[in-house]
């Protein structure tokens, strides 16, 4: 069965018009056919085109979600849902007044409030019981809604205990949130799930469509990059007839659990031709600090500029985004944080003092510390 090539997504657009150019074409057209008649703000004849236009405006934006509803419905037909998201989880400790012994039911909601932040809300996962004798216990417990808002809250932190518990005062977490996931939206869910597209032939043949497949059934697989003849166990890449690698990883280059990676193993050794050894290894995450001096425009907050370098840095030395290169260019680190919004120049990198070489089949950098000098002019 032969596979379409389809690398991405291209939304249909039908008419994508709104209200007021609605309004616009019409007068124009009405310029043309009626020559003598002009139009005036009140009018009767421009308050009924406005008017139909604010219903035209309306059917437009419903005709063009057909054609990606459309999409997202063959997608699902063939298996391809979109990523909901994952709440965070973390484990609460709980505080009695005394030593009586006390039962938490499970589905307690407990409360973060942070300033300028959305409260977030945590339910217990079970019920907790404090035996007599004691007066702390903890269970764990999932935040109610889905998204990374509840991530990297650190351990002993406050939280308000909402429902009324006979006996129980305080609440806080015992381990730092994480695995929070925001859910898809439909740009994100349309680029990821189409390129699938292509790997639905009975075997995945060349190195893109592995890496489409992966991607698009694995949401929490970020990174994927095919070694094609590759054994992991030693070699290099290229040199190994038989072998296939494939390196994986999710958000901000974290390496995936061995289950998970044993789970995708088995999963591409069903999909890939017979005898072919399939290997699903780490990326090569390698940290790279980052010393900059750079000298500040006339009038430029310090403060701003050494966060918008910071910033800049960041987002070349993102593991999410690296383009596999071997090689952390200095000259790149210089253009980046001499673009920063307030620099007028860099005046020195100490830090990488040169070019810095990624080591690893599937290098991959993110920032470590990066320090900033701020000078003014």
């Amino acid at each position: 069965m032969a596979s379409p090539d389809v690398a991405d997504y291209v939304g249909l657009e039908l008419l994508d018009l709104d209200a007021q150019q609605l309004v616009e074409q019409a007068l124009a057209d009405a310029a043309v056919t009626w020559p003598d008649w002009t139009p005036r703000e009140g009018n009767t004849e421009v308050v009924l085109l406005e008017l139909l236009a604010a219903m035209a405006e309306e059917e437009v934006y419903a005709l063009n979600r057909i054609g990606d509803g459309i999409v997202e419905r063959l997608l699902l037909l063939m298996g391809i849902a979109r990523d909901l998201g994952a709440s965070a989880a973390a484990t609460v400790t709980f505080t009695a007044g005394d030593d009586a012994g006390y039962t938490v039911p499970a589905g307690t909601i407990v409360r973060l409030t942070t300033a300028g932040a959305e409260d977030l809300d945590l339910a217990t996962d079970t019920e907790l019981v404090i035996a007599p004798g004691q007066t702390t216990g903890t269970v764990a417990a999932t935040a109610t809604v889905p998204g990374t808002a509840g991530n990297a809250i650190p351990l002993g932190t406050d939280l308000e205990v909402l429902d009324s518990i006979t006996g129980i005062e305080s609440a806080e977490l015992a381990t730092a949130t994480a695995g929070g996931r925001a859910p898809e939206d439909s740009a994100a869910y349309l680029t990821r799930a189409t390129p699938r597209l292509s790997t639905f032939t009975t075997t995945l043949v060349r190195p893109q469509d592995v890496e489409a497949y992966v991607v698009s059934a694995y949401p929490a697989i970020v990174r994927v990059k095919t070694l094609d003849r590759y054994n992991p166990a030693g070699g290099a890449v290229g040199e190994d007839d038989g072998y296939v690698a494939v390196a994986v990883a999710a958000a901000g280059g974290a390496d995936l659990s061995g289950p998970d990676k044993d789970a995708l193993e088995v999963d591409l050794a069903d999909r890939m031709h017979a005898g072919l050894q399939v290997n699903v290894i780490d990326t090569d995450l390698t940290t790279v600090a980052v010393d900059v001096t750079v000298l500040a425009l006339p009038g430029a907050d310090p403060a701003e500029v050494e966060d918008n370098v910071i910033a800049a840095l960041a987002a070349y030395l993102n593991p999410d985004t690296w383009d596999w290169s071997t090689v952390v260019r200095r000259n790149e680190l210089i253009a980046r944080a001499d673009t920063a919004a307030g620099v007028d120049t860099v005046l020195a990198v100490t830090t990488p003092a040169a070019d810095l070489i990624l080591s690893g089949a599937a290098p991959l950098a993110t920032a470590g510390v990066i320090t900033v000098t701020v000078q003014a002019p």
